[in-house]
């Protein structure tokens, strides 16, 4: 009995020492302390350019995976409303990290409302596979160096280069029509979901709801992925959850989206032009709808009005 006392106080001396240089390691590597938007790996530069921001100035915050890249652009919200807004979006984004994402920003930012774009829900990858994730994004939230164990390679390198983008929007301008036919095929059936996956976006939800933030869903135009299933799946968690829900697939012909112009890759994402057709609608369904605070005459927003000014020139290009 004494020996195995003995082993049992050497293994929680071993775990302690193991959890005390997960600690401190981590402490170097947090994304709260780095300047990420330089050293990020290449699918964070738009959430890690959030967490470089200057605390408790941005009030919108868009979550979720590739779709939220083309959903809106920021700074035609900030121009014509002054709303400070930021997309924090990355490509794969599991429900999972997207809540760990979330909690890190909140650690930063008092957001007024979330944006999440619900396309996600949806990208099944087995309840297995999907645990795993879960089980590392626990680990790596709260011990950073388990994610950015290599980042470090980033620091020493002298080719820094900052991605260029407009709090989270890149302007894709490329075209590739849909050429799928006819995807609204109405029914009133519901698409399954993943146990693991909804148990997330509860998560995020009620993290929402218990820092008293307002939550708005959408459902980016992506004729290649979307279903009406899919939709009545959303359309019923939001109406039980009384949270609004905005379904742009249905919308097409009141935002205007054109199918054959406003499509970056054949159906999955939306280009520029489709983006402005959205930011359009969105901006006014915000107002409509939101009471986002004006912030364009508050001085710690002078470099918003140079980004609006730098994104608006380059967005005269594309025309030129």
């Amino acid at each position: 009995m004494q020996t195995f006392k003995i082993k049992a106080i050497r293994f929680l001396i071993f775990i302690g020492i193991i959890l005390i240089l997960l600690s401190i390691g981590s402490y170097f590597v947090n994304p709260l302390r780095c300047e990420m938007d330089n050293v990020a790996f290449e699918g964070e530069v738009y959430f890690s350019g959030l967490l470089s921001e200057e605390n408790d100035t941005v009030d919108v915050v868009i979550l979720g995976n590739s779709q939220t890249f083309g959903l809106l652009s920021p700074m035609h919200l900030w121009q014509s409303h002054g709303t400070a807004s930021y997309i924090a979006g990355k490509p794969g984004l599991r429900l999972s990290e997207e809540y760990y994402c979330l909690k890190t920003i909140l650690k930063k930012q008092t957001p007024k409302l979330v944006i999440l774009e619900v396309n996600n829900i949806f990208d099944a990858i087995g309840l297995l596979r999907e645990t795993k994730h879960a089980i590392a994004n626990t680990f790596g939230y709260y011990f950073p160096i388990i994610k950015y164990h290599s980042i470090w390679k980033k620091y020493v390198s002298e080719d820094k280069p900052k991605t260029r983008h407009h709090n989270g929007f890149s302007i894709r301008a490329d075209v590739v029509p849909y050429e799928g036919g006819d995807y609204l095929t109405y029914t009133d059936e519901l698409e399954q979901t993943d146990a693991i996956t909804m148990h997330y976006f509860n998560k995020i939800i009620d993290l929402c709801r218990q820092n008293e933030i307002e939550v708005l869903l959408v459902y980016a135009p992506s004729p290649s992925t979307f279903s009406y299933k899919k939709h009545n799946t959303i359309q019923s968690y939001a109406d039980t959850n009384n949270i609004p829900f905005v379904d742009m697939n249905i919308l097409n012909d009141e935002i205007g989206i054109n199918l054959q112009t406003d499509l970056l890759d054949g159906g999955e994402h939306v280009n520029v032009y489709g983006t402005l057709k959205m930011t359009a609608y969105l901006d006014n369904y915000l107002a409509d709808n939101f009471s986002l605070p004006d912030r364009r005459q508050d001085e710690r927003y002078a470099k918003w009005h140079e980004r609006a000014a730098d994104f608006m020139e380059e967005l005269q290009g594309l025309s030129q």
